[in-house]
């Protein structure tokens, strides 16, 4: 069920992490920060990405793990509840530990309860609120987030 992107995935994860990240963040999110989060834009961060996993065809979801990071993470509204969330986010920590790390982290807006409380279901533990830099095709932007760290050394 998961598998690497291929580069035929690529417009159908942009639209998917597009309407993922402005259904969950634009709301509570200065306005230049949207305005960063095009469609356009993430597809050009997508095809930066070295490793991109998803879940299904077409996909229904994605995950991106970058040295300790889950970086990115987002499941289409028609896969939440099916497991397709933990699968993913299961194949990031994998990555992540295959990769030698024994702590993971991600961060979160703070008003993402939904997130929060699904990353704590699969064993991850809230953190401080720091401040962040995201990534942009410009400037990094930075934002208040809840940083969530995972031991990988332990089984959930």
């Amino acid at each position: 069920m998961i598998r690497r992107a291929t580069p035929a995935d690529l417009p159908a994860l942009a639209d998917l992490w597009h309407q993922g990240w402005h259904e969950a963040h634009a709301a509570h999110v200065p306005a230049d920060l949207t305005a960063q989060r095009s469609r356009d834009s993430l597809l050009a961060r997508l095809q930066m990405q070295p490793v991109l996993l998803t879940a299904g065809n077409p996909p229904l979801g994605l995950c991106i793990p970058r040295g300790n990071e889950i970086y990115q993470m987002y499941v289409a509204p028609a896969a939440r509840g099916t497991g397709t969330a933990a699968a993913l986010i299961r194949a990031g920590e994998d990555h992540i530990r295959a990769a030698g790390f024994n702590t993971a982290r991600l961060d979160v807006i703070p008003q993402n309860r939904r997130a929060i409380a699904f990353y704590e279901k699969c064993g991850w533990q809230r953190g401080e609120i720091q401040t962040v830099m995201l990534d942009t095709l410009a400037d990094p932007f930075p934002l208040n987030c809840v940083v969530m760290t995972k031991n990988l050394n332990t089984v959930d």
